[in-house]
């Protein structure tokens, strides 16, 4: 009998479908959300140190036009009501559009609701919401 050696791929873990946007590109998120789509979501560490949140992400595609005001410093997150959805600038320039979030030990939320309460907590400062890095 002969002996064969099977392989197997490791498990994918919390940190394999951790994105930052400032790091990488948009295609690569994409690429990334694909991947992993059945399997588990994206998140991402969103907010400033001071209040840092982790954050699933949800119906990720890239965003088909880019509106003058989005700033183009990567890591970047704005709401845009033309889309009802949140903006994200990544590392390339590309922006990728987010539908649907949902904040650790919460209920997943539309970009517009969980816009309105990350707004209403005080993580929204000057309509712009840092995306990305770690987690303190």
């Amino acid at each position: 009998m002969s002996s064969t050696i099977h392989s197997h791929a490791r498990k994918i873990t919390f940190e394999d479908a951790f994105i930052d946007p400032k790091t990488m590109t948009a295609d690569a998120v994409l690429v990334l959300y694909r991947a992993l789509l059945s399997i588990r979501p994206l998140h991402a560490h969103m907010g400033s140190s001071t209040c840092p949140v982790s954050v699933q992400l949800m119906n990720v595609s890239l965003a088909s036009s880019v509106p003058k005001w989005m700033p183009t410093t990567p890591g970047i997150a704005r709401f845009s009501k033309n889309t009802s959805s949140v903006l994200i600038r990544c590392a390339d320039g590309g922006v990728l559009n987010v539908e649907r979030l949902k904040t650790e030990g919460k209920a997943e939320l539309d970009a517009r609701g969980w816009w309105n309460g990350a707004y209403s907590l005080g993580w929204v400062t000057e309509n712009e919401f840092p995306v990305g890095g770690a987690l303190v």
